[in-house]
């Protein structure tokens, strides 16, 4: 577009054929100028490896580390587990530990000791005692 507008500006205006030819030949260096700004040199595509490099290492920090953490910690819970320890099964149940076997665990439920349920040893989220009392859990570490 640059540069047939500096030809007809040029053959329009000056009307000789040195004049056009330097307008042919600037222009033509002010296109090549202008595609090479167009496309972002080598600069802009080390530019975006480093974003996306960046974007990974964000991602990374943010959300892999973190859930690898804490996926470890309930690991460790798991396979930590004593009989008589108290636990949370991920429906939110709670229960004391009877047995343990490689995969399961053989949990009592309820007051009454009567009611034992074999579950899985990656269904445990927690080894907490519950609360049975009416205070809120703030009041009772005070």
């Amino acid at each position: 577009m640059v540069f047939l507008t500096a030809l007809l500006t040029s053959v329009t205006f000056d009307g000789g054929e040195a004049a056009a030819q330097e307008a042919v030949t600037q222009a033509a260096a002010a296109a090549g100028s202008g595609a090479q700004t167009a496309q972002g040199g080598p600069m802009s595509g080390i530019i975006m490896v480093i974003y996306v490099i960046v974007i990974f290492v964000l991602m990374y920090l943010f959300a892999i580390k973190p859930q690898k953490k804490r996926e470890q910690q309930l690991k460790d819970i798991q396979n930590d587990i004593k009989e008589g320890d108290w636990i949370v099964t991920s429906s939110g149940f709670y229960g004391k530990v009877c047995e343990i076997y490689d995969q399961n665990v053989i949990v009592e439920f309820g007051l009454n000791k009567g009611i034992r349920i074999p579950i899985l040893k990656s269904e445990i989220y927690g080894n907490t005692e519950p609360n049975l009392t009416n205070k809120p859990q703030d009041e009772e570490s005070k």
